[in-house]
């Protein structure tokens, strides 16, 4: 790419290579030592003359370039004829015209009216050689970032403003195929760097291409003369404290703004053919579409404390990865991030934890994944929707993740599918949803499939819902064996809060599943415990030790245990019920749903773990409740001398 000193850098491809840096000065002429008007070195004029200039002369020469003039190909220091006699003219011209305001035209934005000491660059083409920006930073066309490095100085503006109608410019650092490239963003939070589409044009984006990077560097234990071979070795990126405006392409952002077509990310990163790691933190992004992420086997990517809203599509943040990290730990890790916008994470073992999700497109995905190491824990979830759509708060199609203390609320489901271990969990359903099938829609269920064996316990269940829990486990696992035991439903509080048709509902569609088991829980102001769609025998393998109030209209529907009559050991021979809610002796329960927490928790007044001990008191038994030492120990057997344990989600 061109420099200041004029030297002439090798255009690839066959495309022009541009570097232009607009510069003013308050009053004078320009020294020889001083910056070349324009590393286009179109309209410099004559070393001679070019000495002499007045401040009126480089406005005029500075207007010509930013026009974009094309002058045929640029041979030497000085103009071509035409150019000259261009310049010339206009140079005329404005004497005779009278005073002149310092304007620099700016592809895209009209003319725009800069004080003395403003400066700004505009850069197309390919960077081959290492620059530093500062300032503003306009980005007319793609750009590409080849066998260098640039690096972005604190409080840098980058702006999209593309020359050419329709077109939407990428800057993009580094090759997929071969050639490395590096971008420094070196933002505080004091000065961040900013990345930002100009309004009234299509939107920018920005791909990072990360490959393996050579190394001189001696490694412990090994000869000089063997060590002087240069070495591949993986790379570190860290963006921290950079703001992203109006990137990437989702929804039209404006009509007529951008034409329908594929979605483009704002912010790609592609971790190429090595370990890397990749820190995202402290970053916001507004209005822009999704930032993602491809990682190779063994790299290590970090999503944390960003902050995402006006999301343009219903993706935020979407990590495709491949296997496990490095270090056998996890691969993906997303945390304290705030979306109104859906996290997806697929082929890699991920955490997902303390993020705070609020908007109609709000859930979290993780899929194609069958590591024990991913974790969901201590989310908020509240998908905003009023449309009875299918939409969800969380897909986990992972069967061995461990998904704890979430509180996830609305939706046509909260979850569409859960895991082998639950616990600790808020689920909170949605009273209204308009729907073009059903008159009083609602949360359809708050929890919907599990896979077989799965371990369901100690989660808080709030209504509204149709079902609050259809565990339809299938009869065979992931890995094709047959499942060896049922699934357990133990230590949950519903709460229908009178407006759900059921707790538990078995075979929905008439499909027989795997067993279940249910014991130790606490049903409230639901008529229904147990609903089996299909009367299948051996559905329902064990049912005892739960509580109830009021008691339900019909505590078991179509339901049969193979061996076992109602009311013996087994089958409700330990239950307790009652007509009244407060004869449980539970805590301060509420008489109706709560209300949404997403003011407190957006405004950083309470961590979701404070809010969701605060539901899970409300439920606790107090002293003396009849729940302590009702239940049945998992431990322990039945009959004379079994341990017991306490009825519902708290132990006293």
């Amino acid at each position: 790419m061109t420099s200041h000193d004029d030297r002439r850098a090798p255009a690839r491809e066959g495309r022009r290579v541009c570097n232009r840096r607009e510069s003013f000065a308050p009053s004078g002429p320009r020294s020889r030592e001083g910056p070349a008007t324009h590393g286009c070195r179109r309209g410099l004029g004559a070393r001679g003359k070019r000495r002499n200039l007045s401040l009126l002369s480089v406005v005029v020469l500075d207007s010509i370039a930013a026009t974009r003039l094309d002058c045929g190909p640029v041979k030497t220091r000085g103009m071509t004829s035409s150019c000259r006699a261009v310049t010339s003219l206009c140079f005329v011209a404005a004497l005779a015209a009278g005073p002149i305001v310092l304007v620099a035209q700016q592809t895209g934005g009209g003319d725009q009216p800069l004080s003395p000491d403003a400066a700004m660059r505009r850069v197309h083409g390919i960077i081959d050689s290492d620059q530093s920006w500062s300032g503003t930073v306009i980005i007319t066309d793609d750009v590409t970032i080849q066998d260098a490095t640039v690096t972005v100085n604190p409080g840098t503006t980058v702006e999209f403003a593309q020359a050419v109608p329709g077109s939407r410019p990428t800057l993009t650092v580094g090759t997929a195929a071969s050639a490395s490239g590096g971008m420094s963003v070196l933002a505080t939070a004091q000065q961040p760097v900013t990345f930002r589409t100009r309004e009234g044009t299509n939107p920018g984006r920005i791909v990072v291409n990360v490959r393996n990077r050579i190394s001189f560097e001696q490694p412990r234990g090994v000869s000089v003369s063997a060590s002087s071979r240069p070495t591949s070795v993986p790379n570190d990126v860290v963006w921290r404290h950079a703001r992203f405006e109006r990137l990437g392409h989702g929804r039209p952002q404006r009509a007529g703004a951008v034409k329908a077509g594929a979605i483009e990310p704002a912010v790609a990163f592609n971790l190429l053919g090595g370990p890397h790691k990749l820190l995202i933190s402290n970053c916001t992004f507004t209005g822009c579409s999704r930032v993602e992420i491809h990682a190779a086997a063994e790299a290590g990517v970090a999503v944390a404390d960003c902050n995402f809203s006006e999301e343009s599509e219903r993706v935020a943040i979407q990590v495709l990865g491949s296997g496990e990290a490095a270090e056998g730990g996890r691969a993906v890790e997303l945390r304290g991030n705030v979306l109104s916008a859906a996290i997806s994470v697929g082929g890699a073992a991920a955490a997902v934890t303390g993020n705070v999700l609020a908007g109609q497109d709000a859930c979290i995905v993780l899929k194609d994944d069958a590591s024990p190491k991913s974790r969901i824990i201590d989310n908020y979830v509240h998908n905003t929707t009023k449309e009875d759509e299918g939409r969800y708060c969380l897909n986990c199609e992972n069967p061995a993740a461990s998904i704890e203390g979430n509180i996830l609320r609305g939706g046509t489901m909260c979850v569409l599918n859960g895991s082998r271990k639950m616990s600790g969990n808020v689920f909170i359903g949605e009273a209204r949803l308009n729907s073009r099938h059903v008159k009083n829609a609602k949360t359809h269920q708050l929890v919907g499939a599990l896979p077989a064996e799965a371990t369901f316990e100690r989660n808080l269940l709030l209504g509204p819902a149709h079902s609050m829990l259809v565990p339809q486990p299938a009869a065979t696992r992931p890995d094709g064996e047959q499942a060896k035991g049922p699934t357990i439903v133990g230590h949950n509080l519903f709460d229908g809060f009178g407006d759900s048709a059921r707790a538990i509902h078995l075979n929905p569609a008439g499909q027989a599943f795997a067993p279940v088991g249910v014991m130790n829980n606490v049903f409230l102001r639901v008529p229904t415990l147990v609903y089996d769609e299909a009367g299948a025998s051996g559905s329902l393998q064990y049912a005892d030790y739960n509580a109830a109030a009021p008691t339900p209209q019909r505590a078991f529907d179509q339901v049969s245990i193979a061996g076992i009559e109602m009311g013996k050991q087994g089958w409700a021979a330990k239950d307790v019920r009652f007509d009244d809610v407060a004869a449980l002796g539970l805590g301060a329960v509420p008489k109706s749903p709560p209300e949404d927490f997403d003011g407190e928790l957006l405004a950083n007044k309470a961590s979701v773990a404070q809010v969701r001990k605060r539901l899970f008191d409300a439920y606790k038994p107090l002293p003396g409740s009849p729940l302590i030492g009702a239940g049945r120990a998992e431990s322990g057997g039945e009959g004379a001398g079994a341990k017991t344990a306490t009825i519902g989600p708290s132990e006293p």
